[in-house]
């Protein structure tokens, strides 16, 4: 969680209820702890696993040992390793116990692991080997829990080797009904009983133990009457984060995109009101497009709809740009891995890349277009498919055609240049409270000047107006209408793009004020 974490006290963790997820996972691991020499717990954090060891340790028996055993073994000796610590802890266990149950064993054992060079590598594999080797002999019991690992983090050791005499059973993500239960022991079960718990879950299904917990005490604990709506609104402010700081992003809105009024709907049906309205997207059967691409002429406002996603979604929307590529490009993989991870936790929710062409360009970080066509196929799983990937571009033909085939990039959607009804639009928009009825803007010659302009143009016209205002000002000049600056910014703008286009060789865009529209979209899946 973020600010108002409030840590709940030993008593009531001790008297908490098995949720109906984790009282199934229960049942079934003490009726396979009974047979299998091996028992190997896995779920992720917040999940239940230490009161799982808890309560199984209740009801058959033996101790439990975890990283304050191992600490402590490491204090007593000085100069023991956390693997020899580990080693001497786990082995007195096991003969003075039937059964041992080994919590946090991957955070214990993580130094030896990650470290490519420690020094003893094959030191916790002979340990892993003489601890099952005991229990083969005496017929003891050996339960491991841990968050789930991928195989290829255990390959130095014989643990595969150890676990695979037993059984692996993975601690379920929590349901409606899970929630349900957290929140009748946490503020009491006629206050639960009063919350649409269906529509929280909905919302965000992929809260933790810890911060259900948080939430229910941070809400007042049971002493007050707490609502829905409340609680929503607990969750976005205090428990989900994007890795962005909306507060410092332009603060624009739909409104503010004029002229994408078709792009806006099109955003709306396919991608926010599945992800706002989980509800009635679950009845109809509906989920967000789980790719999107968003292309067009640079200064088209691409970026723009980026921004007003992010006010708009909050802690549900996820950034990638070039400020992602960074020396080594492993710390690049590594922070697009955490974002997808982190959307994944937060889902519903849309993953925005910014330039995705320049992206896919770039040499520094090769291979980031396979890297990400794993990660979409990998988003139509039931538990992350409510995750959007929204991709920007300038030219479509600089993307990867593997990307854009159908069932990854679902939808298109194309900003163009703006018609002349729209750049005035957007002219004033820009300069509110600079201009009214009175104002020297001649428009038909205006609209003429900015044609083929983009919405980044019409926003310059208006700062470069109020820069010759105050250069005037400061010179001691009689200030003009700022209509008259406006004009003059328009036509030195103008005189520049025709420089420019002449000495680089090309023509300047031109805007069709045939189109209604400034945007279509073309549904490819």
């Amino acid at each position: 969680m973020s600010s108002g974490t409030v840590v709940p006290s030993a008593a009531q963790a001790e008297s908490f209820t098995l949720t109906p997820g984790q009282q199934r996972t229960f049942e079934l691991a003490e009726r396979i702890i009974r047979v299998a020499p091996v028992v190997l717990i896995e779920g992720g954090i917040g999940l239940g696993k230490t009161l799982l060891l808890q309560r199984l340790q209740a009801a058959l028996g033996g101790r439990i040992i975890g990283a304050t055993d191992v600490l402590q073994a490491v204090e007593d000796h000085g100069t023991v390793t956390i693997d020899e610590a580990i080693r001497g802890v786990l082995l007195n266990a096991v003969r003075e116990n039937d059964i041992v149950f080994m919590d946090d064993f991957d955070v214990l054992t993580l130094p030896t692991r990650m470290n490519q060079a420690y020094p003893r590598p094959m030191l916790l594999e002979a340990l892993l080997r003489e601890a099952y080797a005991s229990i083969q002999s005496t017929g003891k019991k050996l339960v491991f829990a841990q968050m789930p690992a991928p195989p290829s983090q255990w390959a130095s050791t014989s643990f595969e080797s150890v676990a695979a005499q037993g059984v692996r059973i993975e601690i379920p993500l929590y349901r409606e009904e899970d929630y349900s239960a957290i929140f009748a022991f946490y503020l009491s079960p006629d206050a639960a009983a009063k919350l649409d718990t269906d529509k929280i879950y909905r919302f965000t299904s992929k809260l933790t133990g810890y911060q259900l917990q948080n939430l229910c005490l941070v809400l007042g604990g049971g002493k007050r009457t707490v609502t829905t709506a409340e609680v929503l609104t607990c969750i976005e402010e205090r428990i989900l984060t994007s890795n962005l700081n909306v507060n410092e992003v332009e603060a624009v809105t739909f409104a503010d995109l004029k002229g994408a009024e078709k792009l806006i709907e099109d955003l709306e049906i396919n991608v926010l009101l599945p992800m706002q309205q989980i509800q009635k997207a679950q009845k109809l059967g509906l989920k967000p497009k789980r790719g999107v691409l968003l292309h067009g002429h640079p200064g088209t406002g691409k970026t723009s709809v980026g921004r007003a996603l992010a006010r708009q979604m909050k802690g549900k929307f996820f950034m990638i740009d070039g400020t992602f590529v960074t020396e080594p490009p492993q710390a690049f993989f590594k922070k697009v891995r955490d974002v997808f991870e982190a959307a994944k936790a937060n889902s519903p929710a849309v993953i925005f890349i910014d330039d995705a062409d320049v992206l896919f360009k770039t040499d520094h970080v090769y291979g980031l277009n396979r890297y990400l066509l794993t990660m979409l196929d990998g988003l139509e799983s039931e538990t992350i498919g409510d995750v959007c990937v929204m991709l920007t571009a300038m030219n479509v033909k600089d993307l990867p055609p593997a990307l854009l085939r159908s069932g990854r990039v679902e939808l298109w959607l194309e900003t163009r240049l703006p018609n002349a009804a729209t750049r005035k639009e957007i002219f004033l928009l820009y300069a509110k409270g600079l201009i009214n009825q009175s104002s020297q803007v001649d428009y038909p010659e205006f609209t003429k000047l900015t044609d083929g302009f983009t919405p980044a143009d019409l926003r310059r016209i208006v700062a470069d107006a109020k820069a010759i205002l105050m250069y005037d000002e400061e010179k001691g000049r009689t200030a003009l209408d700022f209509g008259a600056y406006v004009m003059t910014a328009a036509k030195n703008l103008r005189q520049l793009k025709v420089s420019v286009a002449g000495a680089l060789g090309y023509e300047l865009p031109k805007s069709s004020d045939s189109f209604d529209a400034v945007n279509s979209s073309c549904d490819c899946g």
